[in-house]
């Protein structure tokens, strides 16, 4: 989900990650930017982006059980 966000971020050339073990949790992520754009924001424009979206997503959930459109 992450990388899918970053991709949709301006300055964010190339977003990947990978398992090197599955046994291991921590996985590599890669991320590379233009010179203009710093590697942090870029991370967290995307959390933020992930976040309003579970949001949105959560309210049409609730407004769809209520009954209401």
């Amino acid at each position: 989900m992450l990388r899918e966000a970053l991709k949709d971020q301006p300055g964010v050339l190339f977003a990947a990650y990978r398992f090197p073990h599955p046994l291991l949790e921590n996985p590599i992520f890669y991320l590379r930017t233009d010179p203009d754009t710093e590697p942090i924001t870029a991370l967290q424009q995307a959390a933020n982006a992930i976040i309003q979206n579970s949001d949105d997503l959560s309210d049409l959930f609730k407004q769809k059980l209520s009954g209401s459109s």
